[in-house]
């Protein structure tokens, strides 16, 4: 008798290059089947659109919290600036894009090797 194990697949999503080399040092030590997907490095693809329908469901303002005050910080003059609500329109806006592309990534079939 041949016991069969299916072993489990694990997708490290990231925004960041930090957490991206951090995800990669943890698959590389692993012996997991660990995909390593840096999210802005993927281009928005037409077939991402459904998936903005769940970006509705995240809080976006709670995550651009830290962001916008680092952003505050480093260039005051910005967020004084007429163009500060612009960056922060600009930012939701590329934050429901990345959701969404993480979305369809999560959702699309495993293929079979």
């Amino acid at each position: 008798m041949v016991l069969v194990t299916q072993q489990k697949k694990y997708l490290l999503m990231a925004r960041g290059s930090s957490h991206i080399s951090y995800f990669k040092h943890f698959a590389d030590a692993s012996q997991l089947d660990v995909h390593v997907i840096k999210v802005n490095a993927i281009p928005f693809l037409p077939s991402h659109i459904p998936s903005l329908k769940l970006a509705n469901n995240v809080n976006v303002e709670r995550l651009l919290i830290p962001h916008l005050a680092k952003k505050e910080c480093k260039h005051p003059k910005l967020a004084k600036s007429f163009l500060w609500n612009t960056y922060k329109k600009l930012s939701r806006f590329f934050i429901k894009c990345d959701i969404a592309k993480c979305a369809a990534l999560i959702d699309k079939p495993a293929v079979s090797e």
